[in-house]
C-alpha cells in the first residue's frame, strides 16, 4: 500500500514516460488531475487536466478533461477538501 504522495509521484512519473503510448500517458495524467481534485489542489488539477484538454483530438481523455477544466474555472474553491 502506498501513501498519497507516493501515488502522486508514481502517476507523475508515468505521465512523463516517453516509452509508453500516448493513451497510457494521458490516462496517468487524467488520474493525476482527478487525484489533485480529491486532495483539494485546484492549481495542480487545472494544470494536469488543461494539458489533456488541449491534447490531440484523438485523446480518449480530452473531452472529460475539458469538462473538468470548465468546472474548475467556474468554481475553483468548491473542489473537495
Amino acid at each position: 500500500q502506498c501513501s498519497t504522495s507516493q501515488l502522486v509521484q508514481q502517476l507523475d512519473e508515468t505521465a512523463q514516460r516517453i516509452d509508453l503510448s500516448p493513451d497510457l500517458r494521458d490516462e496517468a495524467r487524467f488520474y493525476l488531475g482527478c487525484l489533485a481534485i480529491e486532495l483539494g489542489d485546484a492549481p495542480r488539477a487545472s494544470q494536469e487536466l488543461q494539458r489533456l484538454a488541449t491534447a490531440e483530438a484523438n485523446s480518449p481523455f480530452r473531452d472529460i478533461a475539458q469538462f473538468y477544466v470548465s468546472q474548475l474555472q467556474a468554481a475553483p474553491r468548491n473542489i473537495a477538501r
